[in-house]
């Protein structure tokens, strides 16, 4: 792995946290409808007749697979975040940090650091490189 595959999981886990959330509303959504027929007449049968409770196991699954899912975005956007803070150049952490926590586009760096576009590519390059010397152990 390199630093910018290592980099972008921050937006990678954030997508994955967000599904999960989007998942417990759906089921919420779900359980909140289930309601029962009472028109026709029931014989009988061997199916499974706790619908309510069985929506409401699946919304804790979703809800925990969603909380795993945010602490492992958290925690790793927390770890970027800080060996990005400790590359040394404060204008190689200033590009990182905005373009892979705050996905910010190159366009829009330029503007922010009152540098070209094609500067903050080199910049954002050089960045990458430093950053793999730094911490390529850790992640490789």
């Amino acid at each position: 792995m390199r630093a910018k595959e290592y980099l972008s999981q921050i937006e990678t886990l954030e997508r994955k946290a967000h599904r999960a959330a989007l998942d417990v509303n759906k089921y919420r959504q779900l359980a909140v409808s289930i309601g029962i027929d009472t028109s026709k007449e029931y014989v009988q049968s061997s199916g499974d007749k706790d619908t309510v409770g069985n929506a409401a196991i699946k919304i804790l699954d979703a809800e925990r697979e969603a909380e795993e899912h945010v602490k492992r975005y958290v925690e790793r956007k927390k770890i970027i975040i800080r060996q990005i803070e400790e590359i040394g150049s404060q204008d190689y952490a200033d590009v990182l940090f905005y373009r892979y926590v705050e996905y910010m586009t190159f366009q829009d760096l330029a503007s922010l650091m009152h540098y070209s576009e094609r500067q903050i590519y080199r910049m954002h390059d050089k960045a990458l490189t430093v950053f793999d010397e730094k911490y390529n152990a850790f992640y490789a």
